[in-house]
């Protein structure tokens, strides 16, 4: 993993915009958050984590067949952020691609990555989640309250290969509510933009955030999916020894815990450190629970990512 060397706290957002250091712990959890230096890009944070991961699974950049990048703000409209990472990396072997599906994208290129190692086509995948909010929210003056509250900078990256049967990933399930397409949306720098030029110059950068919608949806769907997770797994909730959720909101993660029935010591939470990472938040709380301690071998451990669209994407593993 790696987040930025600089620290954005709610006090330092009370200069810009109407908010105080009491509601945003009171109503996300968020105690401060990291953003990217001016010379700092996606691709870079992306290395950052990237080189650690091959470090952690004895690997090098070389031995990586495929690179898949999850994010929402690339470097670039084209080429792929991910061949800008492949480049930065040395890892002249790979094929890459790039996967935008909002704050649930990491799992998405998770559960890509796992089917291209299933079936033969590759053997080591690098598969990593950026967010660069808290550098386009900074640019802008954190001026949209509903927005700038939320978000930091940061990435996380894996390697995937092959294991023992019955080790690894048992199950996965990925999914997208139609009817909430237009709750959670960032119009800047979309070719749908340029019919509204003055998107551009938009301090809000698209509609407020719909918290309440939000919440409503993941308290609903999420415990959904983990639960037909488990049972394609053949496994049950009194079966989990870990859940990483998506640091989208302290309250959002506790209700989920609720309606699973399972102690919140059964979670991790850091989204008081660094904000909503997005794409890099399960990556960055997997990487710490672990090297905490947390998640052992043969512990089951279900992942789960949620956001715009809104939609969500789930994985069941035995560590």
């Amino acid at each position: 993993m790696y987040v930025p060397e600089k620290v954005v706290t709610n006090e330092d957002l009370t200069r810009f915009i109407d908010t105080s250091d009491e509601w945003i712990r009171e109503k996300i959890g968020i105690h401060e958050r990291r953003v990217a230096a001016e010379n700092e890009l996606p691709s870079d944070l992306v290395v950052h984590a990237a080189r650690e991961a091959l470090q952690n699974s004895a690997s090098i950049a070389s031995d990586i067949d495929l690179i898949i990048v999850a994010l929402s703000g690339p470097d670039l409209s084209s080429p792929a952020t991910t061949a800008i990472v492949q480049k930065k990396l040395g890892a002249t072997r790979a094929s890459v691609f790039d996967i935008r599906n909002g704050c649930q994208g990491f799992m998405t290129a998770l559960i890509t990555a796992s089917k291209f190692i299933s079936d033969g086509t590759y053997k080591k995948i690098l598969v990593a989640g950026v967010c660069s909010y808290g550098t386009l929210l900074s640019a802008f003056k954190w001026r949209e309250r509903t927005k700038a509250v939320f978000f930091g900078d940061g990435a996380g990256a894996v390697v995937l290969e092959q294991c023992p049967q019955g080790k690894g990933i048992l199950s996965c399930d990925m999914g997208n509510d139609v009817t909430t397409t237009g709750i959670l949306h960032l119009p800047f720098g979309g070719i749908a933009s340029l019919r509204e030029k003055s998107v551009y110059e938009d301090t809000s950068l698209g509609s407020r955030i719909e918290g309440k919608e939000i919440f409503d949806f993941t308290v609903r769907e999420v415990p959904k999916t983990i639960r037909f997770s488990l049972e394609e797994a053949h496994l049950s909730i009194s079966d989990i020894d870990f859940v990483i959720l998506h640091q989208a909101n302290k309250n959002i993660i506790t209700a989920i815990m609720e309606n699973l029935g399972l102690p919140l010591e059964k979670t991790y939470m850091n989204i008081h450190r660094y904000g909503n990472t997005s794409e890099a938040s399960v990556p960055i709380a997997l990487h710490e629970a672990l090297f905490e301690g947390k998640i052992k071998k043969g512990d089951v451990v279900v992942l789960c990512g949620f956001g715009a669209g809104l939609g969500w994407g789930t994985a069941v593993f035995r560590w």
